[in-house]
């Protein structure tokens, strides 16, 4: 008598492995990764701008903003922010470090950079001279 091939759940040391695995993978399964969510979220955003070619002195928002907005629009760069942000989301859910408290600040700081996008660009479209 054939035993049934139905694939079964994982177990949650399965479940357990792949996200330790994935963590890895991610590098940030060291003990010094940053697993809070808003310094995880800035850590990750720094990666980003380092990928954009931004060097060490440009890391600071303020400096990057100006020279990201100079590279791609406001829509992209706010739309490469939203990932980030959604990564670190999926990240702090995977830590168990999003709380209600945690979540919000996260959010928080996400829309202060879309504002701060907004407005940056608008400055920008400004006709010299203002």
């Amino acid at each position: 008598m054939a035993m049934s091939a139905e694939p079964s759940a994982p177990s949650p040391l399965q479940v357990l492995a792949r996200v330790n695995r994935a963590l890895e993978d991610a590098g940030l399964s060291e003990t010094r990764a940053q697993r809070e969510p808003l310094p995880l979220f800035s850590e990750l955003l720094n990666d980003w701008f380092v990928c954009q070619n931004l060097n060490e002195q440009q890391l600071e928002w303020s400096v990057a903003l100006p020279l990201l907005l100079h590279t791609m629009t406001a829509v992209e760069l706010s739309e490469s922010i939203r990932t980030v942000f959604e990564e670190t989301l999926q990240l702090s859910r995977a830590h168990g470090t999003l709380s209600v408290w945690t979540h919000r600040d996260l959010e928080n700081r996400f829309r202060s950079l879309l504002n701060d996008i907004e407005q940056e660009s608008q400055r920008l479209q400004l006709p010299s001279g203002y």
